[in-house]
């Protein structure tokens, strides 16, 4: 009776990775663009927007449409893992 309940939210936790994956890819390629230069909070908001864009427009190409974002997608939850672990493991304060 344990595992139903862990399945379900695994599968829930899978889910959402996917549908807003676009989302944190966005956030995480524009953090990267930022470091390089120095916008304002609107550009970046902007810059973010169209990079979510551009990913769902990626989406539609039929048989990279399914290749391409989930490879961004694992790709930058990847980076964001790498980034968590390090900043965990020098002890830094992480949010």
């Amino acid at each position: 009776m344990i595992g139903i309940p862990i399945g379900w939210f695994l599968l829930l936790v899978y889910v959402f990775g996917i549908l807003l994956g676009h989302l944190v890819a966005s956030q995480l390629i524009t953090h990267y663009w930022d470091k390089k230069k120095e916008w304002k909070f609107w550009q970046i908001v902007f810059i973010a927007l169209g990079t979510v864009v551009l990913i769902r427009l990626a989406t539609l190409i039929p048989f990279l449409g399914t290749l391409v974002p989930l490879w961004i997608i694992v790709f930058d939850y990847g980076a964001f893992l790498l980034v968590f672990l390090k900043r965990k493991k020098e002890h830094k304060t992480i949010i």
